[in-house]
């Protein structure tokens, strides 16, 4: 889900988190919001790319999952992206207690004046 914003609603956790198992409770999925804004109207590519999230076990990378970021209007304007994984996606079947979450801007090949902003 694509639309024009500028922050990360508050029920959303603040850059990295890390997870915490809970007794009698099956995680569902993950759920992750991000805020992007592109600096040139005249983009190449049609999606952001370069923005990935991590599972971290113990400060170690052991997911780097890019996001998948389309839909996003040729503006300059920031805008929130909400992206959902079900508990079938790998990522989500990977993530166990004490593993920290987060998402990153990577270094890529291709040039896209983009910014990560906020995430979630």
């Amino acid at each position: 889900l694509s639309l024009p914003g500028n922050r990360i609603p508050e029920w959303f956790s603040q850059g990295p988190v890390t997870y915490s198992a809970q007794p009698n409770r099956e995680l569902r999925g993950v759920i992750l919001a991000v805020v992007v804004a592109l600096h040139h109207d005249e983009q190449l590519v049609p999606d952001v790319v370069g923005v990935k999230v991590q599972i971290l076990k113990l400060d170690l990378a052991i997911v780097n999952q890019t996001l998948h970021l389309s839909g996003v209007p040729r503006t300059s304007n920031d805008q929130l992206h909400i992206c959902r994984y079900s508990h079938h996606h790998p990522m989500v079947s990977m993530l166990k207690d004490g593993y920290t979450i987060q998402v990153v801007k990577q270094e890529m090949a291709i040039k896209q004046d983009s910014e990560l902003k906020m995430h979630g």
